[in-house]
């Protein structure tokens, strides 16, 4: 990729060796990527929840549970349309960080092999 204004930069911030230009050139390409990725695939979910929106009575608020959830980005966004959000995450780190977005009483750390937390028919979506 073409990363204009990456040009001869060299960045060293106190790392045991310098990032390059290409070192750079990769990370921006694959942060755009996966952004841009994230926000197709908030873009289609926020869609059909507000489909799914337009049939149930005006201030009805979904429950949703957002399994697999890592670092809580997309919850966070339901969130913020006024759904009550649960995140379920298996993996220790990306649960810590979806408790530092969501609060610690919306987010599930699980070890994926147990019982499912969580009673049938809890959640809408």
């Amino acid at each position: 990729g073409n990363a204009a204004g990456l040009r001869n930069v060299t960045v060293s911030c106190g790392l045991p060796s310098p990032i390059g230009q290409t070192e750079l050139e990769a990370v921006l390409w694959r942060e755009v990527a996966e952004e841009c990725s994230h926000r197709r695939y908030a873009d289609t979910l926020n869609s059909a929840l507000a489909n799914l929106s337009t049939t149930l009575p005006v201030g009805v608020r979904l429950s949703i549970l957002d399994v697999g959830g890592g670092d809580g980005h997309m919850a966070e966004w339901w969130a913020a349309s006024g759904h009550e959000i649960s995140l379920l995450e298996v993996d220790k780190e990306q649960a810590e960080k979806a408790v530092a977005r969501l609060g610690k009483e919306r987010v599930t750390l699980h070890d994926g092999a147990s019982r499912w937390p969580f009673p049938d028919k809890s959640f809408d979506v």
